[in-house]
């Protein structure tokens, strides 16, 4: 995927947001309750969003939206003969539009499924409501349990997972797609399932519309994504504030993994592959100008010794160690920051950071954006790695 630049140019406006329940938009006498609204992407965990209401009905003297009801069991108003105080129970769907007024229709951000309604009564202060929703889309796999026996490597049981439950799939070829292997059970939730599957390939997973408007589960190699930077961030001017960190603490110099194939007998059985940096293609500049800076000064000898539990062969074991090191080189360089608002930011995506020295300057990828529109405005901030391998597939 490709994300067109949205910084550049881009003057920085009135930011606004809607929230559609159930298909109609909400009324304006309900925006005006919101106090807080907030979404977060993130590689690890389903997209959400969450927004905070003032919970309290003057007129009434009752608590209003997480219990839109009167004595009597008939719905509350927002205004005496006004509409109802809408219902944001659990399974009801939910979208949120943010951006800036200026530029037109807000953007949609997010189709969720509410799943939470929390409401909080201070000791002094109106109660608060804290409506939560989940993206729809993996909402919808966290409910499908699926059991059966597939033959094939990961790679070709969630493509059969996929085409037996209609997920439109785009995945990222893996490096190392495994041993072939007959009547692998699959006994858990469609969401789960995949989703380990795909981490042992390293692969992240995402969604967005299909050519055909659907939307489609997008597998992407995170540790080595494509495409070019959404974004520049300088500090001082696009960037109000950055963190960065360079830790060695968890590194290794290579990764042993040990395995024992149930098809050999005796020493044949023992199994163990060697992965080092270079086989992953570790960037000569990954730390610092090329020849200057050099990772085998901190980790040098350093060997990691694995033994994953379902590895069986030789490229069981080369992908599970290969694996492993790019766990490691998405922790090497990581940082933390705040920018003005940027609705089209999400985690997967390629920024460019300057003003930070040749260290930490250059492309990094971001693995949680939070946009978050209240009191203090328009603020979107954000976790990210620098990028420290070179070439492969994944979300731009």
């Amino acid at each position: 995927m490709n994300a067109e630049t949205f910084t550049g140019d881009l003057k920085f406006m009135t930011p606004a947001f809607q929230i559609v329940l159930n298909g109609q938009r909400t009324d304006p006498l309900v925006l005006r309750d919101v106090l807080e609204v907030s979404f977060t992407s993130d590689l690890e965990n389903v997209d959400s969003f969450e927004f905070v209401l003032n919970d309290w009905d003057p007129v009434a003297r009752l608590p209003k939206y997480s219990s839109p009801w009167g004595p009597t069991g008939a719905p509350l108003q927002l205004a005496p003969g006004g509409p109802d105080v809408p219902n944001f129970e659990p399974g009801a769907e939910v979208e949120l539009h943010l951006g800036y007024l200026e530029q037109g229709a807000l953007p949609l951000i997010m189709v969720g499924e509410v799943v939470s309604l929390a409401p909080g009564f201070p000791a002094s202060g109106a109660p608060t409501c804290r409506v939560r929703a989940l993206n729809r889309f993996f909402r919808g796999m966290q409910k499908v349990y699926v059991t059966g026996n597939y033959d094939g490597t990961d790679k070709a049981i969630i493509e059969a997972l996929c085409r037996d439950h209609d997920v439109p799939l785009s995945m990222a070829a893996p490096a190392a797609e495994g041993e072939l292997r007959e009547r692998v059970e699959v006994d858990g939730y469609l969401q789960d399932e995949i989703a380990k599957r795909a981490k042992g390939y390293g692969l992240s997973m995402a969604t967005a519309p299909g050519e055909d408007g659907r939307d489609m589960l997008i597998l992407f190699d995170a540790a080595r994504a494509q495409g070019d930077p959404v974004a520049e961030f300088l500090w001082g001017r696009t960037l109000v504030s950055f963190s960065p960190a360079l830790s060695a603490a968890a590194q290794y110099s290579a990764v042993e993994a040990r395995a024992q194939d149930p098809r050999q007998s005796g020493d044949a059985q023992n199994v163990a592959v060697t992965r080092r940096w270079s086989d992953i293609g570790l960037a000569a500049d990954a730390l610092g100008p090329a020849g200057q800076a050099d990772l085998s000064t901190a980790v040098g000898g350093m060997v990691k010794v694995i033994k994953p539990a379902d590895a069986r062969t030789e490229e069981d074991a080369a992908k599970a160690a290969e694996t492993a090191l790019r766990e490691m080189a998405q922790t090497l360089i990581t940082g933390s920051g705040t920018s003005v608002g940027l609705p089209g930011l999400r985690a997967g995506m390629r920024v460019t950071m300057g003003g930070m020295g040749a260290r930490f300057d250059g492309t990094w990828q971001v693995t949680q954006a939070t946009h978050a529109l209240g009191g203090a405005g328009y603020t979107t901030s954000f976790q990210a790695r620098k990028e420290v391998l070179e070439g492969g597939a994944g979300l731009g």
